[in-house]
């Protein structure tokens, strides 16, 4: 089973980041959402359109930066021109101190390495990864028109139950895809899906494997005698929090509560980032999105609180079993839900480190 680390997590670890953590306590006040609109079916300008030009500039000797497209606390993405061939790329160049910092720009070599290897649909294409001694490392990948998911609920607040089973059965197949090639991604949440614009109909694309972890890679982490949590606290698994091993499961737990903000317009636990936050999602369970949003079908209730379950071994055992349920609410919205036996749902440490992080959180309540 892969591990993060295994360095003793201390309890200032807790507090600082890859994620720097805040003691937070009190939540915000609830918002009722709106009814949405169907965004899949409304035109949205690419991403493109809110681009910056900078000078030109080509890397690796073929690839011509034209605009920068978004950027990251880590790299900037450029729309570019493959000097061989002429056709439009993204090249994804890391900033100067991720570049320097030998953490960062291994997780990012490493991730965009496993990236190439996942061909499939619902997983953006890198087409090259370079290193080269005289600038910083950058990745080649397909370019895509459209907008990510955290922009989208932007825009409309909260998506239709129908859209929402659409695009989380496209994501659960990246996913699927990239498990099968033994990689995690550990950082599912919306600003990696991205919807893409075409003649087809649209589908969504997984991005971002920078804080993936990759079969047979050291921890890069590791390797430089450093601690760093990888992912977005917000979507983190229990396991992914304490340290112990991750697998495909918590990329389910992730998906889950991508596809409670998506149906509500919310986060489960929505705090800033502290110990008050990792503690809900060590120990707290997710509501159902019913809670917050009336009238939706109690298979989507099941489903978000079964992806969701503290203990792995509560939740769907991998993404092909979420796709059956995400089929079987696709085609019969209304019918209710299989009746489950009530189980206690609580995550156990699995390690020392584990046992010693949950201590930690515990005490800082």
């Amino acid at each position: 089973m892969p591990r993060l680390s295994s360095h003793p997590l201390p309890v200032e670890a807790l507090r600082c980041s890859a994620l720097r953590y805040i003691y937070e306590t009190t939540p915000p006040a609830p918002v009722t959402a709106p009814r949405p609109r169907t965004p899949l079916a409304y035109p949205t300008p690419p991403s493109e359109v809110r681009a910056a030009a900078v000078p030109r500039r080509i890397v690796g000797g073929r690839y011509e930066l034209e605009q920068a497209i978004d950027a990251g606390g880590t790299a900037v993405i450029h729309r570019a021109r493959d000097l061989a061939t002429g056709e439009e790329r993204a090249v994804k160049l890391l900033k100067d101190h991720a570049a320097s910092d030998p953490i960062l720009r291994d997780c990012f070599l490493a991730g965009a390495r496993a990236a190439m290897g996942v061909n499939h649909p619902n997983v953006v294409r890198v087409l090259a990864v370079s290193a080269p001694d005289d600038e910083p490392p950058f990745a080649v990948m397909e370019l895509l028109r459209g907008e990510p998911l955290d922009q989208m609920l932007a825009r409309e607040r909260r998506l239709l139950p129908d859209i929402v089973v659409r695009l989380a059965r496209d994501a659960a197949h990246g996913l699927a895809a990239a498990h099968a090639a033994g990689i995690v991604h550990l950082d599912v949440k919306p600003e990696n899906l991205f919807w893409v614009h075409d003649d087809r109909g649209g589908s969504l694309k997984i991005l971002d494997f920078d804080l993936a972890w990759v079969p047979g890679v050291e921890d890069p982490a590791e390797r430089h005698g450093r601690l760093m949590l990888r992912g977005t606290a917000k979507y983190m698994a229990p396991e992914q929090i304490l340290g112990d091993p991750v697998d495909a499961r918590t990329d389910v737990y992730a998906l889950g509560v991508v596809l409670f903000r998506l149906l509500t317009g919310q986060l489960p636990f929505d705090l800033e980032l502290g110990t008050t936050l990792l503690r809900h999602h060590v120990s707290s369970p997710v509501p159902p999105p019913s809670w917050l949003v009336d009238g939706l079908d109690p298979r989507l209730d099941a489903l978000v609180v079964r992806a969701t379950k503290k203990d792995p071994s509560n939740r769907y055992s991998s993404m092909a079993a979420l796709l059956a349920d995400l089929d079987a609410v696709g085609l019969e919205l209304a019918a209710p839900p299989p009746s489950e036996p009530a189980s206690a749902d609580r995550y156990a440490p699995r390690s020392d480190r584990a046992r010693e992080a949950a201590r930690a959180l515990e005490s800082a309540a």
